[in-house]
C-alpha cells in the first residue's frame, strides 16, 4: 500500500509504469507490473558544481500539518541527494453512528482516535575515487506510518460459533496500526580504464514490520503483527 511508502511528490522526478509480469527484476510481488518510484537525484554526468534545495510547508483542516525538505549537492566526485517529510493530521472526526449500525445510541465522534502521522527520509550518496575507476554508491530510504483505526465487530452468533461477538464500544480507546519500512543498499562499479570490462557488486537490505493493536467491544485483542526481511547481492562482471 502507497501508505506505507508515503514519498512527499515534491521530492519525486519520474514515474516508471511498467506491465506484465516483473518477478524476475522486482521480486515475487511484481505479478502484473511494476511502479518505479525515482525520487530527485543529479545525474552522474553533471561535472559542474551544483547546489539546491527547496522545502515546502502547509496547514490545512483536521489540524492536518505538512513539511517537506530537499537538497542535491555534487561537487567534483561528491554526490549528494536527500529528500525528507513530516506529516501530522487528527483525523477524521465524524459521529460513530454514520459507519457503525452495532452501536449504541451515543453522541461520541472519532475526534482523537484516528490520528496520522507519517515520516518520510531518502538519502542517496556517490563517491568517485581520483582517477574516477571505482564509484561506491549508497542509497537509505526509511519511511514509517502510524494510523488511528476503529475495528468493529457485530455482535451475531453463526453455525460454527454460537457465542455473540463483542459489540463495537466507541468508548474504547483508539487503535493504532504501525508500519515501518527500510530500504538500503551498497554499490560498487570498477571499470579499469586499461580494460573494457565494468565489474558490479551491489547489496540491498529490505525490511518491513507492521503491527496493530486491537481494539474492540471493549476488549483489548493483543497484537497483530507482521514482519519480512530479505538481503540479496549480486555480481556482475560485463563488457562495455
Amino acid at each position: 500500500p502507497y501508505a506505507s511508502f508515503p514519498i512527499p511528490v515534491e521530492a519525486i522526478d519520474r514515474l516508471e509504469i511498467v506491465r506484465g509480469p516483473m518477478s524476475v527484476i522486482y521480486g515475487s510481488g511484481a505479478v502484473f507490473g511494476a511502479i518505479n518510484i525515482i525520487t530527485n537525484s543529479i545525474p552522474d554526468q553533471v561535472n559542474e558544481e551544483v547546489f539546491s534545495k527547496f522545502a515546502t510547508t502547509s496547514y490545512g483542516s483536521r489540524n492536518t500539518r505538512e513539511v517537506n525538505g530537499g537538497l542535491d549537492f555534487t561537487r567534483e566526485r561528491i554526490n549528494l541527494s536527500f529528500n525528507g517529510q513530516l506529516f501530522n493530521s487528527d483525523g477524521l472526526d465524524q459521529p460513530f453512528s454514520r459507519f457503525l449500525n452495532d452501536t449504541v445510541n451515543t453522541s461520541e465522534t472519532t475526534k482523537e482516535k484516528l490520528p496520522v502521522t507519517q515520516r518520510y527520509v531518502n538519502l542517496s550518496l556517490s563517491l568517485k575515487n581520483k582517477s574516477e575507476e571505482l564509484q561506491t554508491t549508497m542509497d537509505l530510504v526509511s519511511s514509517n506510518e502510524e494510523r488511528g483505526i476503529f475495528e468493529s465487530t457485530v455482535a451475531s452468533s453463526n453455525d460454527f460459533c454460537n457465542c455473540p461477538l463483542p459489540q463495537a464500544n466507541p468508548n474504547a480507546e483508539g487503535s493504532i496500526n504501525r508500519t515501518t519500512s527500510t530500504y538500503g543498499a551498497i554499490q560498487l562499479n570498477y571499470n579499469p580504464t586499461r580494460t573494457n570490462i565494468n565489474y558490479t557488486t551491489r547489496l540491498n537490505l529490505y525490511s518491513f514490520n507492521t503491527a496493530i493493536d486491537y481494539n474492540a467491544g471493549g476488549n483489548r485483542f493483543g497484537l497483530s503483527s507482521f514482519s519480512s526481511r530479505a538481503l540479496e547481492g549480486e555480481i556482475s562482471v560485463s563488457p562495455i
